[in-house]
């Protein structure tokens, strides 16, 4: 009876352990999830940034372009 009652103990100790254990790597997974999904955002926003500013350098480039186009079509109508 005593050996009996012993290996119940056992048995609940281990179960025990063995829930804990999946509860634990449940939470890591679930920690390595939300990690991820920032790493992710993080990557998100910064694509955007760059392209947000690779979008203002053509536009400022063209602006450029086209000041100096003007000011080169002034020159020439002067000189002639």
């Amino acid at each position: 009876m005593h050996q009996e009652k012993e290996i119940e103990r056992q048995d609940a100790i281990r179960l025990h352990v063995q829930q804990h254990s999946q509860h634990a790597d449940l939470h890591y997974e679930e920690l390595q999830g939300q990690q991820l999904i920032r790493i992710q955002r993080t990557g998100q926003e910064e694509l955007e940034k760059r392209e947000d500013e690779l979008a203002n350098q053509a536009h400022r480039a063209a602006n450029h372009h086209q000041a100096q186009s003007l000011y080169t079509a002034i020159l020439y109508a002067t000189w002639m």
